[in-house]
Parts: structure tokens; C-alpha cells; sequence
């Protein structure tokens, strides 16, 4: 089976969720009291392309353990997280609550199964002081994750403003999802409803995924990857060589000290 590995950028404000997003599709846990992202927290996760349908592959050391349709915690070692395997499989996703735009037919389109999909994840910070560091993890990313809070409208316009981002940077050679999170708050007040209505008006518009989902629930997460391997294995090679030429670069972590400058005329930074 090949096994390629794709560049995976996470992007949007502080407090969006999404680390909480990244940790609950490789541990399969939530917090609610995450601390935020300093500088960059790298993650892993696989997708196996095969006819293994409903089961999770998760790789313990020499052990594999085969699981059903669950997500089990991997050692955590430190801002390198292992991550969980997983069999490519379709979910019982609610329509509504998905979009992709024309062309880009999730399911229903062939794709190559005996491959298996490794996503290296880069969750950035979202504070404005390591705004200028960001485009170290999206150029040449073969995915693009922006996430947004439905609870607080400030998050869409700023993840419009990643988008235009990464497609200048990359030339549109970038699968771009827009994550509504914290969809277990939809209802809660009038704001969610009508920020839920403008993210995915917009993706329409701008002719990118969009998926709802709730790191705090589990909603629709292993979806949004489901959703990014399908794309890729329509032509893995595109995306695999895409991100080849960052491959050395992006393989290592910034670890910042939030006390200190982010002026590239000091040294801020040391690799992990």
C-alpha cells in the first residue's frame, strides 16, 4: 500500500478551538481549559484508503490494535503528538451540514483505495503576535484547515481574511476546508445562527469545503479528514508533490517565548 504524507495547516483566531479540534481527532479528548498555542504544536494523523470500512488503526509502538469505529489517546510526547490511523470510511453526515463546491464531488467520485493518506498537522497560534509566522506553515501546505467561531462573528471575517491568504501564497494548489466550530452552541443565542448562515454562504461563494463541526462533542471531525482524503486520492500525486519540497523545512517545530519579540532581527526561536 503507498503511503504518502500531505502538509496540513490549522488556522484561524485564539480561541476558535483549534487545538482543542487537533487533540480530538488524535486523542480523542476535550478540555475546556486548553492553553493556547505558542508559536506552533504539531500533530499526525493517517488515513488508510482501503475497504477496511469502519474499524481505526492505531500503532502503539511494535503493537497494532484494531479498533471498532473508536479513537483511542496516543503517548503524548511533549508538542509532538503521533496521532491515531484511521480506515477511510463514509460517515452518516448530515448533508446540511457540509458543503463542497461544484466539481469536487466527495462521494460518488472514484478514488485510488490501496493508499494510505498521513497528514502532518500543523496547528498554529492564533494570536495576532505570531500572525508573521504563519505563512512558514501555510506555503506549499497541500491542505488548508481554517476554523471559525460560530459563537463570535469577528472569527469569520478574519478566517475570509486566511483564505485569500493561503490562495495567494499557494496559487489555489492548497484543499481549503472552512470549519464552523463549536456547533453545540448553534441556537444558543441569535449570533450563532446567523454567523453559521454567512461561513457557509461564504464558502459557496468562494467555492471551498465547509463542514460544522464540535471538538467539544466530536461532531463531524474525523469528517473533515474523511472529506480531505477523498480530494487527495483523487490525485495523490498533485498533492504529494506539492508538498515534497517543504517537506525538510516544515519538519521542524517553532517553540516561541511568548515574552518575546517576533521581530525576525531576534533570535526567538529554537527547533525542537
Amino acid at each position: 500500500m503507498a503511503r504518502r504524507s500531505y502538509k496540513t495547516v490549522l488556522l484561524g483566531d485564539a480561541s476558535v478551538g483549534k487545538s482543542s479540534f487537533a487533540v480530538r481527532l488524535t486523542k480523542g479528548e476535550f478540555s475546556d481549559n486548553t492553553n493556547s498555542t505558542i508559536g506552533a504544536a504539531f500533530f499526525t494523523y493517517t488515513v488508510h484508503c482501503d475497504s477496511m470500512a469502519g474499524h481505526s488503526k492505531i500503532q502503539d509502538g511494535d503493537q497494532t490494535k484494531l479498533l471498532e469505529n473508536s479513537q483511542q489517546s496516543q503517548p503524548d510526547s511533549g508538542r509532538r503528538h503521533r496521532g491515531l490511523e484511521a480506515n477511510f470510511y463514509r460517515s452518516g453526515v448530515d448533508a446540511s451540514s457540509s458543503y463542497a463546491p461544484p466539481g469536487n464531488h466527495v462521494y460518488g467520485s472514484s478514488y485510488e483505495e490501496n493508499i494510505t493518506i498521513k497528514f502532518d498537522i500543523w496547528d498554529t497560534a492564533g494570536q495576532e503576535r505570531f500572525k508573521s509566522i504563519a505563512p512558514i506553515y501555510y506555503r506549499r501546505a497541500a491542505c488548508a484547515i481554517v476554523i471559525l467561531d460560530i459563537s463570535s462573528p469577528p472569527t469569520l471575517q478574519h478566517a475570509a481574511f486566511w483564505v485569500n491568504q493561503i490562495r495567494v501564497a499557494n496559487s489555489n494548489e492548497t484543499i481549503i476546508v472552512l470549519v464552523a466550530n463549536k456547533i453545540d452552541l448553534l441556537g444558543s443565542t441569535p449570533e450563532t445562527v446567523q454567523t453559521l448562515a454567512n461561513a457557509k454562504a461564504y464558502a459557496k461563494e468562494h467555492s471551498i469545503f465547509f463542514v460544522e463541526t464540535s471538538a467539544k462533542t466530536g461532531q463531524n471531525i474525523t469528517y473533515v479528514f474523511e472529506l480531505l482524503s477523498q480530494e487527495i486520492s483523487k490525485d495523490p500525486y498533485r498533492w504529494d508533490k506539492n508538498t515534497a519540497v517543504s517537506q525538510k523545512a516544515s519538519s521542524k517545530a517553532l517553540n516561541i517565548d511568548p515574552n518575546s519579540s517576533t521581530k525576525a532581527s531576534k533570535s526567538c526561536c529554537r527547533y525542537l
